[in-house]
């Protein structure tokens, strides 16, 4: 899948939409896709659904999702999200959301009501090239359509018929064109599980300051996730680098930080909640969220869970704000005291 397109998109909306004072902007994601990027089961745990609460960590989410400090703050001006006015001024609508019509119901509005033809090239799930090339790797690497699952939800909701959706997600990829993109990027043939990993020797650096130094030499994608210091590389009798001799690497990300176990109360918790969203789990309290992987969607469902646990009130946005254990666990016990000192 193309990384940052959405982002990018809803940055240059917000920001033309400021400048000419247009106050609502209408997102195009289906009802799956929705349900997939925006809501988690944690939401829904309540007997009675608190909608408006819904939305505020839907918005809350967004804004945090606009202030994470990645490559397209780092390549476009992202400043109108500094200040939370501009979600004041600008709305997003999730059109699917608010709306019971129907995939075919539309296209046959269209059809009857206005001079349109469907392009061929557009409007479907293949809607340009970058995306059939992730929906081909994806179909390579994973065995199914990285459409697949929010276009399932799309027909359960009803919002597309079984056989619309699976029109669109056979849908023929130009494949020779796809390859030649693939050559000119330099995407290699590999698994899921394989990963870019760089072993150096030398001054032993930090992970954020190797990746740092890398962003300004190389594009994204050329950037190692893993990063592994050695005092000295192992060498084959030709003096070639000797792969098979290269030290292994464990699943988890590579972190900048020694492991801290949990020192308290609040951080066993808090270990507890984010070893089982982020699936990992030996979490130092300095591991920070974002380094770990975290998303805003993981976010939502952290700060839901933080909320079930300590019985407290937490915005998603405080994830980010404090994004290691230890800083998380500190804010929640400050806030906890307060609230204690203005009962008494």
């Amino acid at each position: 899948m193309c990384n940052g397109c959405f982002q990018t998109i809803y940055t240059l909306s917000t920001q033309i939409a400021l400048d000419k004072g247009i106050p609502f902007i209408i997102t195009g994601l289906s009802r799956g896709q929705f349900f997939e990027t925006r809501l988690t089961e944690e939401l829904f745990w309540k007997d009675d659904v608190d909608i408006e609460g819904i939305d505020n960590i839907i918005l809350n989410a967004r804004k945090a999702y606009h202030q994470v400090d990645d490559a397209v703050k780092r390549l476009l001006d992202t400043s109108v999200f500094d200040e939370d006015e501009t979600f004041e001024k600008v709305q997003f609508v999730d059109y699917y959301r608010y709306t019971d019509v129907s995939l075919d119901e539309m296209l046959r509005y269209l059809d009857e009501r206005l001079p349109w033809v469907r392009p061929t090239d557009t409007g479907r799930s293949t809607n340009c090239l970058i995306n059939q090339v992730g929906i081909f790797v994806h179909k390579k690497e994973q065995g199914y359509s990285n459409y697949a699952f929010p276009y399932s939800w799309d027909v359960r909701i009803g919002h597309k018929t079984r056989e619309a959706s699976l029109d669109e997600i056979n849908e023929e990829i130009d494949e020779p064109e796809v390859r030649r993109i693939m050559s000119e990027i330099g995407y290699e043939d590999v698994t899921s599980k394989s990963r870019l990993v760089a072993y150096f020797t030398g001054k032993e650096k930090t992970t954020g300051e190797l990746r740092n130094y890398l962003a300004k030499h190389l594009p994204e994608y050329m950037i190692p996730t893993h990063f592994k210091h050695l005092d000295e590389l192992p060498l084959t009798t030709n003096g070639k680098i000797d792969r098979n001799a290269l030290p292994a690497l464990s699943d988890a990300p590579e972190i900048d930080t020694a492991y801290i176990a949990p020192s308290n109360e609040f951080e066993e918790i808090l270990h507890e909640i984010w070893s089982e969203v982020l699936n990992i789990q030996q979490i130092g309290v300095q591991d920070n969220f974002l380094m770990l992987g975290g998303t805003s969607l993981a976010a939502i469902r952290i700060a839901t869970r933080m909320e079930e646990a300590f019985e407290l009130e937490i915005p998603v946005n405080k994830v980010f704000e404090y994004p290691t254990i230890a800083e998380l666990g500190t804010h929640i016990e400050g806030v906890i005291l307060e609230l204690l000192e203005n009962d008494m």
